[in-house]
């Protein structure tokens, strides 16, 4: 197969290296014609422009940030003769409008990877895939670039509303408190913790360690974010309300409510 990754940054010299040892032929494009000459892969072809990327390919990945993503895929389109373009942006209401609009001689495919480049191969890994046209031939595609993945399929307004809580309220809840972690003075902290305290570490590590344009994207262009962030507050001035009455079967009682609206919550889950 020949596949074009555009956009070469951590995730997409991560694919191109899966596409490699596919044997695949690969060219890679990237507007940082500086990454594409750094690139050390071998059997890979370097454009220097997204036209040259582009011509006698099978498929195109667009793998570059959440806001370039619809201007990418319309500028791809006028340059590209026939084959499928396949998005994998990890919010879709931007870009699947771009899509379902691709002349008719380009096929849409929309996916989001739901793991990152520090996975060993696609084997195992979650994908959601979000029907455009013709579900059963982007199914078919896309189990052909991502081999021994699991493809959970949903609509576009599923895949943004869960998003909101997967990504936003993952990067909010991470930005928070490695913000107050930064502050405090005390170096024993990981010294000292426990596995509930490891396991927030590692959640903030997960995320700080992405690209500042990367983490504020995805707070920034989810709509769910700033209404995220209000409940977030709510809860934790009620809290803070309470905890200031110094009443310990108040702040008990709030503190049992949640638990029993979250136990519910993961019950329901598991049933499904």
């Amino acid at each position: 197969m020949r596949v074009a990754v555009i956009g070469y940054g951590a995730f997409g010299s991560w694919l191109t290296e899966q596409y490699i040892s596919l044997n695949f032929q690969v060219k890679i494009y990237d507007r940082d014609l500086e990454k594409v000459e750094k690139a050390v892969k071998n059997n890979i072809v370097k454009c220097k422009s997204l036209e040259d990327a582009v011509a006698d390919i099978d498929v195109v990945i667009v793998a570059v940030p959440i806001h370039e993503a619809p201007r990418t895929i319309l500028n791809i389109s006028e340059k590209m003769r026939e084959g499928f373009i396949v998005d994998i942006s990890s919010l879709k209401k931007t870009v699947y409008t771009c899509l379902l609009n691709l002349p008719s001689r380009l096929k849409p495919v929309c996916l989001h990877p739901l793991f990152g480049p520090s996975s060993k191969s696609f084997t195992g890994e979650k994908v959601a895939i979000i029907p455009v046209r013709d579900y059963l031939e982007e199914l078919d595609i896309a189990m052909k670039l991502m081999p021994g993945a699991e493809f959970i399929k949903m609509s576009m307004e599923e895949h943004d509303e869960a998003m909101t809580y997967i990504l936003s309220l993952t990067h909010i809840l991470s930005l928070t408190i490695s913000s107050v972690l930064g502050e405090s003075s005390r170096k024993e902290l990981l010294k000292l913790s426990g596995t509930s305290f490891r396991y927030l570490i590692n959640m903030i590590e997960a995320t700080m360690n992405e690209s500042a344009e990367t983490f504020t994207s995805i707070i920034f262009y989810n709509e769910g974010s700033a209404k995220l962030y209000e409940e977030i507050i709510e809860k934790l001035e009620e809290a803070e309300n309470l905890l200031k009455e110094g009443d310990f079967n108040k702040l008990c009682r709030f503190v049992k409510e949640i638990r029993e609206t979250y136990l519910k919550w993961k019950s329901e889950v598991h049933s499904q």
